[in-house]
């Protein structure tokens, strides 16, 4: 799997979680309470607020007919006017006629993480059995400053955003949601001998974090996390041989 497949949400240890990683920073740098107060929702501790990007056609215009669609959504954690934690999403938009090769033909065709995405999907659900009920959704990336960490207080103002925005009934209503834990502080040296058990470790506590706070399930063991919103019925007790499409 290729790199940008790991990098997914995680919460940094009390050692490394004083300053965020690159991309967090110059997101939590570009935020304004004026530019996002139209969506916002308050929720004692920690205010949520954010704002969806444009959509982004995952064949890049290589797709004659309706391609499949990725739009990221970006929500603030701000406590007294100030950002101190970031949480993103992908919404994924998938035509109706399209079946499980084409849907993985252009997710792959775009990045090692929509691919590793459509991968996890497949695994558990034929897409145009899932897609009918809505947008596929993908928590991506999250960091919250330490002091705010702390007993999960993230944990409402995020569950509030997915609730407003991908549980109602409308146009952004979502099928499911899917996550795949791992910690940031290791994204770019999974590699490096000896990190692994440490990884391990790391990554099961944030299961059973996210299990608890966000109400997501193991997806057949693996390493993602699943939960659905609506007319979703659970994957089979066994996972189905590894796809191949090519």
């Amino acid at each position: 799997m290729r790199l940008e497949g790991n990098q997914q949400i995680g919460i940094r240890p009390r050692s490394e979680r004083s300053q965020p990683p690159p991309d967090v920073a110059e997101a939590l740098a570009s935020f304004h309470l004026s530019v996002t107060r139209r969506r916002h929702i308050v929720t004692g501790r920690l205010d949520m607020f954010w704002e969806a990007g444009r959509w982004v056609d995952l064949t890049l215009g290589a797709c004659d007919d309706a391609p499949t669609r990725m739009r990221e959504v970006t929500g603030y954690l701000v406590h007294d006017g100030l950002a101190v934690g970031l949480v993103r999403f992908r919404e994924v938009a998938v035509p109706s006629f399209l079946d499980d090769v084409e849907f993985f033909e252009h997710c792959d065709g775009y990045s090692g993480e929509t691919s590793a995405f459509a991968t996890a999907l497949l695994a558990g659900w034929p897409v145009d059995r899932v897609s009918q009920y809505g947008l596929l959704l993908e928590f991506s990336r999250m960091w919250v400053a330490l002091e705010h960490a702390r007993n999960s207080a993230w944990a409402t103002s995020v569950r509030a955003l997915i609730t407003r925005r991908w549980e109602r009934r409308g146009p952004t209503q979502a099928a499911l949601m899917l996550l795949k834990p791992f910690p940031l502080e290791y994204e770019h040296i999974v590699g490096e001998r000896g990190l692994k058990p440490q990884v391990e470790t790391r990554i099961a506590a944030m299961r059973r974090l996210y299990a608890r706070t966000l109400g997501v399930k193991p997806l057949h063991g693996d390493e993602w996390m699943w939960r659905g919103f609506r007319g979703i019925t659970p994957p089979p007790a066994r996972k189905p041989r590894i796809l191949r499409f090519r």
